[in-house]
């Protein structure tokens, strides 16, 4: 009977999980057809563009039509949804599909959205209006849960509905580099931005943790001092497999940082910010925190550091070469990465309080884990997986806006540093359309430019245009997806009521966020200019197409100044109006007339004169050839249409450093400064190129001004009243602490002049 009773109850739960299963049926209600095969329209994407997952991170989750190849295209709009998040049913997954797989996050306003009631972990719509895109918050499972997929089900019209195919769903594993605090690098960083973070160091070291030979006395536990720095790709100053220098190894073993602290000074070319906090003593070995912040740019965007493991031979923790530059051209958020023990072979000791026994020679730096070595107080070949030590967490907390543009000034004027002229630009690298062309100079002695660490720039690479176009529109971009255009807006009406003016469209790029990056790497035209011209005795509107061509004199014979900046608007002409100015300063009104020497436009008219190197004529692209100096360029280089408008780029021009400034301070042992700067010869005009850096400036050493004193103190009372023993003192202190030599003079004694006492004089 108590048989038969288990199997029914067995039975009974069996057919509910079944039933269950029937019920989370992801069908949208109203459909009635079968589903289509997906064509692309629609996809899963994440907004950070990463393809794993930090555990407890929150990522933006988007369901979107896929922008339509020509640009008159509508984009597919859909009416229903529903998104479900669900383990990787997969033999090669570490999730075996019944672990945890985050949460959808719908605490943000979203009246789009709403958490379905028929399944698990799904959203779907809660209204039926035609959208292109809906996002949502997904935050992340906990560490090894595994892999997740998301699948979604979209309906485009009652009949045509698709579901799971294709684009339609997005897996998501566990990000590797949490555990093992090693990242893939990006060979070129192409953020225009840099980056602050604020960096967070997290014991978790406790005997619960970790019990194995845990050391007696908890209160000598620590983590040392933390120490690291923001590096280029190409320096390390630890990593696994290398061996540790002479500062690693006093971190290691004693936890000093002042060694490496110097090695890190001396590789001041490769790195941009030196990492120091304070470490952490028990009890805070488990949950305390300390905090450090430091910044990354383009050329120096990788993260190391280091703590020592305190009682231990020569155990430390920490990341190397941590890759924060997204390939996006974008910086991380955030990122938290789990810390496991290093033995950096300096010493030979096997636990954590062995006697001294140093390593000679020194081994490579290993990952210590509970498989290897054998006599560590790590080592559980039986036991789970190895629990972490301590936890790294970046945060993101500014960006700072920088240009991708290289400079390409004078360098110092030092003799080790010395560069040749700049060859010839090569050709162009493209047959058509747009292309690379670069020129290169050397240092006049390679030698003593190594032994210098100088840095110059000795190749400069630049934008070309073939002769011929590779599609109708030439100024289209196409090597990249992040910066595609909108269509040109209309044209703006005539600058001149009557006569010759000019008329203006614009477009933008639709990912505004990327524009920086854009304009840097793939410029495309963003401002057209036309010249139209109505007949002054109709005023009728012609454009210069169909009206008899004015004709343009030669601009070797007519020389400008440049244009003044357009005035506030005002009444000119009973209507709002700004204008501008210039001044012939070679050639005669006659011959010139052409070539106006005022512009008047409407208020609501856009500055025709905006030409950087995404701006130029209708009539052929942009060249951006780079030149050294203005005095390089002659008017007859630019077409006479560009000097009718004032399109001339000039480029910005500088003279020599001037020598070091004495050191500003004049008290003694008082730290001071000193600068050099260089004149601005030629202003930049008209996108040409920007002026490098006119003004420098460093601290310089205290003099060594020797001991000051205050004056001397009143004398004290004498010790005694009476007898020849008696004496008294006066002090003064020291008002220049530079802490470069002892200053002890700071005592005085004399002997008192008494009378004997009574039983001295017996």
């Amino acid at each position: 009977m108590m048989l038969f009773q288990i199997f029914s109850t067995f039975f009974i739960i069996k057919v509910s999980l079944v039933v269950c299963q029937e019920i989370c049926n992801r069908k949208p209600d109203e459909i009635k057809v079968d589903r289509t095969l997906s064509d692309g329209k629609f996809g899963l994407k994440l907004k950070e563009d990463v393809s794993y997952y930090i555990p407890g991170n929150t990522y933006t989750v988007i369901l979107s039509s896929t922008t339509p190849i020509s640009s008159d295209e509508t984009p597919p709009k859909f009416t229903s949804f529903n998104i479900i998040v669900e383990a990787l049913q997969d033999n090669t997954a570490p999730n075996e599909g019944d672990g945890p797989v985050g949460v959808f996050d719908l605490s943000e306003d979203n009246s789009m959205i709403k958490m379905s009631d028929r399944c698990r972990n799904m959203i779907e719509q809660s209204s039926h209006i035609p959208k292109t895109e809906m996002q949502v918050q997904y935050i992340a499972p906990p560490a090894r849960s595994g892999c997740v997929v998301f699948k979604a089900s979209v309906v485009e019209q009652k009949d045509l509905w698709y579901q799971d195919d294709g684009p339609l769903s997005l897996i998501l594993c566990e990000d590797s580099e949490s555990k093992l605090g090693s990242s893939a690098l990006n060979s070129f960083c192409c953020a225009c931005d840099e980056a602050k973070y604020e960096m967070a160091f997290e014991g978790l070291w406790s005997r619960y943790t970790h019990p194995k030979d845990f050391p007696r006395d908890s209160w000598l536990t620590r983590f040392s001092d933390i120490i690291g720095a923001s590096h280029t790709s190409t320096y390390r100053f630890w990593d696994v497999g290398g061996i540790a220098t002479e500062g690693l190894r006093q971190v290691a073993e004693r936890g000093s940082t002042r060694t490496l602290e110097a090695e890190l000074k001396s590789q001041s070319e490769n790195i941009r910010t030196i990492i120091k906090a304070r470490g952490i003593s028990y009890p805070n070995v488990t949950m305390g925190k300390t905090f450090a912040v430091f910044r990354v740019d383009r050329k120096k965007h990788l993260m190391s550091l280091v703590s020592m493991i305190d009682p231990s031979p020569d155990w430390i923790v920490g990341v190397s070469g941590l890759e924060l530059c997204l390939k996006n051209c974008t910086w991380v958020t955030s990122k938290s990465v789990d810390l496991y023990p290093f033995d950096a072979g300096t010493d030979s000791g096997k636990t954590y309080i062995s006697p001294d026994q140093p390593t000679m020679p020194r081994e490579s730096i290993s990952r210590m884990n509970n498989t290897y070595p054998e006599d560590s107080p790590f080592y559980d070949p039986t036991g789970p997986e190895m629990k972490p030590l301590a936890r790294l967490y970046l945060s993101r907390q500014r960006l700072y806006d920088k240009s991708c543009m290289e400079g390409e000034g004078k360098p110092d004027p030092t003799t080790a540093c010395d560069v040749g002229d700049w060859s010839a630009w090569s050709n162009c690298s493209a047959t058509c359309g747009q292309g690379t062309r670069t020129r290169q100079r050397k240092y006049l002695n390679l030698s003593l430019a190594e032994a210098h660490s100088c840095t110059l720039e000795l190749t400069a690479r630049d934008i070309c245009y073939a002769p011929r176009s590779c599609m109708s529109d030439p100024f289209k971009v196409r090597h990249s997806p992040l910066c595609e255009v909108t269509v040109w807006s209309p044209w703006t009406r005539c600058s001149n009521q009557c006569g010759q003016g000019v008329r203006i469209r614009t477009r933008k790029y639709k990912l505004s966020e990327h524009a920086k990056y854009c304009r840097a790497y793939y410029p495309t035209v963003l401002q057209q200019e036309d010249e139209c011209i109505f007949h002054e005795d109709s005023c009728k509107f012609h454009t210069k197409e169909n009206t008899v061509q004015t004709k343009i004199p030669d601009p070797k014979m007519c020389k400008f100044s440049d244009w003044s900046n357009f005035s506030p608007c005002s009444r000119i002409n009973n209507e709002n109006s700004r204008s501008r100015h210039r001044i012939l300063l070679q050639g005669n009104s006659f011959d010139c007339g052409p070539m106006k020497n005022e512009e008047i436009i409407p208020c609501d008219t856009l500055e025709p004169i905006r030409t950087t190197s995404t701006t130029s004529t209708t009539r052929e692209p942009p060249s951006n050839e780079v030149l050294e100096t203005t005095t390089d360029r002659t008017l007859a280089q630019y077409p006479a249409e560009s000097l009718i408008n004032g399109t001339v780029p000039i480029d910005c021009v500088v003279g020599d450093w001037t020598p070091w400034s004495e050191c500003s301070s004049e008290t003694c042992g008082v730290k001071g400064t000193k600068t050099k700067s260089r004149p601005i010869l030629t202003e930049p005009k008209n996108g040409g190129r920007p002026c490098p850096r006119v003004f420098k400036q460093h601290a310089c050493k205290p003099k060594n001004c020797g001991c000051t004193y205050s004056d001397w103190s009143a004398w004290t009372a004498c010790t005694s009243k009476c007898g020849s023993n008696s004496i008294r003192q006066r002090t003064r202190v020291v008002v220049n602490t530079n802490g470069q030599q002892s200053c002890n003079d700071r005592l005085q004694t004399a002997p008192c002049s008494l009378l004997p006492c009574d039983d001295e004089a017996k």
